[in-house]
């Protein structure tokens, strides 16, 4: 899980090697080195080539490096640890719980969460003590918007943690602030979506008041033939939905073809699909910000399939 740990300099261990403030600031001056958290640093050209993910987590092992034993990283921080999606997210501050905190103390980098925590609850990663999946997912499902703790939760579940889990951990919250918030995020959570953008679209067809679509069916010809997978089937309407056009079989080049022949390659699955009466409506990015437009398109497909009878399978 997550990245390798960014070279960070540390400022005690440059004192030590016999680097001193001056030489620190003047680095920084130069643009040689970058500060990311008080008393660390990261090379710029190592900064430069990190996302904003990657960022966090170069924050969070400064903190850990300032921090020492106690602290136990959770929320958003734990979820970057963990190598969960983390979408529309703050991602400046590092969280931190640990018994004997001060109440919600927020410094400029760092957010304080004086909660205990029960052994369980607490794993390593490279070395960081962190909060559990279960325990990661419920505090963001208590904290962040329905949207972003749902993706976030999909992805969770989509790499193992058992939804008995979750649920035992989202049952613990009871009494803490926004644990009403994160029981109604545990029922709409679902692990067969595959990307930020179905767990989205899931909820704004849920939102716009569209019929709840079954995950990831599985098409089959008049011949028996499977024909691949659908992001989302709306049952009992011949009407498929595909999220940002991606390829269900052979996304990526195979030896010897080119992004064209992968394209071809959906083209001709996509026609087959169509030929059995299904309708395939298709999505992107953009539209998710469009509810109300995904709507009326989705809308228009179940009005071009009303006469479909019969229908092609389904499992």
């Amino acid at each position: 899980m997550g990245s390798r740990k960014p070279p960070l300099l540390h400022r005690r261990d440059a004192i030590l090697a016999g680097i001193t403030d001056t030489d620190l600031r003047r680095d920084c001056h130069q643009n040689n080195l970058v500060h990311i958290a008080r008393g660390s640093y990261l090379p710029e050209p190592e900064y430069r080539e990190l996302d904003v993910v990657d960022k966090h987590r170069a924050r969070v092992v400064a903190a850990a490096h300032r921090h020492g034993e106690t602290a136990v990283f959770s929320h958003i921080s734990a979820a970057v640890l963990h190598g969960f999606d983390v979408w529309n997210a703050p991602l400046q501050a590092v969280h931190v719980t640990r018994t004997g905190a001060r109440p919600g103390r927020r410094g400029p980098n760092v957010h304080h969460h004086p909660t205990a925590l029960e052994p369980a609850e607490i794993v390593e990663i490279d070395g960081l003590r962190v909060t559990s999946p279960a325990r990661t997912i419920t505090d963001l499902a208590r904290t962040l918007s329905l949207h972003s703790a749902v993706s976030t939760g999909d992805h969770a579940l989509r790499l193992g943690l058992a939804v008995g889990d979750l649920a035992a951990s989202v049952a613990t919250a009871t009494g803490r602030h926004g644990a009403a918030k994160a029981r109604h995020a545990l029922t709409l959570m679902d692990g067969r979506s595959e990307s930020v953008g179905e767990s989205l679209s899931r909820l704004l067809i849920r939102e716009v008041g569209l019929p709840t679509p079954s995950l990831q069916r599985r098409v089959f010809g008049s011949g028996g033939e499977s024909l691949g997978r659908v992001d989302f089937d709306f049952p009992g309407t011949a009407v498929v939905g595909e999220f940002d056009g991606k390829v269900k079989y052979g996304k990526y080049p195979k030896p010897g073809q080119d992004a064209s022949d992968v394209l071809y390659r959906e083209k001709i699955r996509e026609d087959r699909i169509r030929d059995t009466g299904l309708v395939v409506v298709r999505w992107v990015w953009a539209d998710l910000s469009r509810p109300l437009v995904l709507r009326s398109r989705i809308a228009e497909a179940f009005r071009r399939a009303h006469k479909w009878r019969g229908g092609p399978r389904t499992t």
